[in-house]
């Protein structure tokens, strides 16, 4: 309305302007022949004025049209748009709710139960509960990933060894992480860099070798998450690190945040237990969002992988532990 209210207001003008210049033009008309050409002269002019004015004026209305039809596109895109951020956010939600539940329940399993006057078999049903869940908590965590991301996503949960070295695993020359477990879809791929390929047995990493896990560990860094969609570029500018020679066949972009608990009187300092690894060829993991949820779900699974270890420490103690080596805090074959 606003347009068509200044394109009438222009007419207007003009015309008005036109029967000004009509009325002083033909005030200085002498006779009848006179009067008729400068009439003609006139009415020329102001068909001419009224015509530019006209075509100006279509222009512009044809201009807002335009945009004003523009906008059911517009809408329609903002209405999908809001309908997937909305899918996707119900999926994560879901998924917190699903993890939710099935921590519950494992953690009233663990923790109604007396370590020490645990049998054999029952620390074995602990175990078999453990990796049952991990299996449906990694697979969780991949989907959230491949969500958020738009790239598909490989999850590994990794725990710090407590060696003879480093019996805390704060001396980080001799503090090494080892991989507890790989989502369904990844393992089979990422397996063979889990084991030496000559003894068969559970690689270490150093934690010097591995820039996300040095910098997380080191209490004089700042950051407690190490989050980075350009590893490539970091590698060749010599500011990524990782033993894994195949690492750039896999992955490009990782996210990695500790498994871990603030310890008192130093608001810096903790215990980490292990790591959340996310990584993808695509990217788009370097963002709070994806931080966020993997710290919520890193800081809930902290109670159930403490228990974990204190329960397989105590099957280590009384030899039930398979002939497992003894800084090797975990089970199963992943």
């Amino acid at each position: 309305m606003g347009t068509l209210r200044n394109v009438l207001g222009i007419v207007s003008s003009l015309i008005a302007i036109s029967g000004l210049v009509y009325a002083l033009f033909l005030q200085e008309a002498t006779d009848e022949t006179q009067l008729a050409d400068k009439v003609f002269i006139v009415l020329v002019a102001t068909v001419l004025i009224l015509t530019a004015g006209l075509a100006w004026s279509t222009a512009k209305l044809q201009s807002e049209i335009k945009t004003v039809g523009a906008l059911p596109s517009d809408h329609k895109a903002l209405t999908l748009e809001h309908g997937r951020l909305r899918k996707q956010f119900d999926n994560v939600t879901d998924s917190f709710h699903s993890l939710a539940h099935l921590q519950r329940n494992l953690s009233v399993a663990f923790y109604n139960k007396n370590m020490k006057t645990l049998k054999a078999e029952e620390f074995d049903s602990m175990f078999k509960l453990m990796e049952q869940y991990l299996s449906v908590y990694t697979s969780h965590i991949a989907a959230l990933m491949n969500e958020l991301s738009g790239g598909r996503c490989a999850v590994c949960i990794k725990l710090c060894l407590k060696t003879q070295e480093a019996p805390q695993a704060s001396d980080l020359a001799n503090s090494y992480v080892m991989t507890w477990y790989r989502d369904n879809k990844s393992y089979r791929k990422r397996k063979l860099s889990d084991y030496d390929r000559v003894s068969g047995q559970k690689t270490r990493t150093a934690v010097e070798k591995n820039t996300a896990f040095k910098k997380i560990m080191n209490p004089r860094e700042r950051d407690s998450t190490y989050l980075r969609d350009n590893l490539l570029e970091l590698a060749e500018a010599g500011e990524y690190q990782n033993d894994n020679t195949e690492w750039k066949s896999l992955y490009t972009a990782t996210a990695v945040v500790p498994i871990c608990l603030p310890v008192e009187k130093n608001e810096r300092a903790r215990r980490i237990l292990g790591f959340v690894c996310v990584d993808n060829k695509e990217g788009g993991l370097q963002n709070s969002l994806v931080e966020n949820i993997l710290c919520a779900l890193a800081d809930s699974f902290y109670p159930l992988a403490a228990r974990y270890i204190e329960a397989w420490t105590i099957a280590d103690t009384k030899k039930w532990n398979n002939g497992q080596t003894r800084d090797l805090p975990i089970r199963g074959n992943r």
